[in-house]
């Protein structure tokens, strides 16, 4: 496959959300069946899983199936050592989270998702979030200005950001963080009646169907955590900026991303 956009389509986007949940239903074989899930823990201490490695094995090999041309950085293969090395020629690449929440998997809370992100140059222009709980998919491809939120019986719903009410704003929150640590980080006249917490890009597709407003994050976190999300939510008409109001791009050395925050429109 060359460097041509003709691939970015309806159909391409459908194959992606096929690869999501068929990655969604081996993670629910063992979130169904917890006594066959071995868990490991990585050099920063945070957990994996069997269900972890097994889904990104799926993607990967699907996505290479799909796009040979394209790298794929994967969150279990940099935690590996065997992330590929991204060329001046590979305007491409494939950003993939197979399991975001895997303390949430552990903890059988549900909120867990897989991300599938495609990444040209820096900037991120393709997403597919997949909810196995739910079974519920957000897709999202910019080129052709598509999202939509897709329900367990396949049909598809377009969905959008709703305009931010300053005295009425709802903002989301990692369970990690402390709520306190991001206020400074947003318009000093907001005025908030409700915080929420919720884990993995559940967040950014809650902003992007109009459910909330803002989501703040002052740490660091990594590309393949975002990518996906920032692609549905900016295609569903919100934003995702840098403390210092540039756009969020990637591509970046050791794929991590500093603070930001994502939020919908404003009135």
């Amino acid at each position: 496959m060359n460097n041509s956009t003709f691939f970015l389509n309806n159909a391409f986007l459908d194959r992606l959300i096929a690869i999501s949940q068929e990655s969604g239903r081996l993670i629910m074989d063992y979130y169904n069946h917890p006594d066959r899930c071995i868990i490991h823990h990585k050099k920063d201490e945070s957990p994996v899983t069997n269900a972890d490695q097994e889904a990104e094995q799926l993607i990967i090999q699907a996505l290479s199936a799909l796009t040979p041309d394209f790298p794929i950085i994967s969150e279990e293969a940099a935690e590996r050592n065997e992330l590929p090395v991204l060329k001046p020629e590979n305007r491409y690449f494939w950003l993939v989270d197979p399991l975001d929440g895997t303390r949430d998997f552990i903890q059988r809370s549900g909120e867990f998702t897989v991300n599938i992100a495609l990444v040209d140059g820096k900037e991120v222009i393709l997403g597919v979030i997949y909810v196995p709980l739910q079974q519920t998919v957000y897709a999202a491809l910019k080129p052709t200005n598509t999202v939509y939120r897709q329900s367990v019986d396949n049909q598809k719903t377009s969905i959008k950001t709703r305009y931010i009410p300053r005295n009425q704003a709802k903002i989301l929150n990692s369970r990690r963080q402390n709520p306190l640590n991001f206020l400074p980080m947003l318009p000093p006249d907001l005025t908030f009646i409700d915080h929420e917490f919720v884990s993995s890009s559940l967040k950014f597709c809650l902003i992007a169907e109009g459910r909330a407003d803002f989501y703040p994050r002052r740490t660091t976190i990594m590309e393949w955590d975002t990518a996906a999300g920032q692609a549905i939510l900016e295609t569903a008409g919100g934003h995702v900026r840098l403390l210092d109001g540039t756009p969020l791009q990637y591509r970046k050395h050791g794929f991590s991303n500093p603070g930001f925050v994502a939020y919908g429109n404003f009135i």
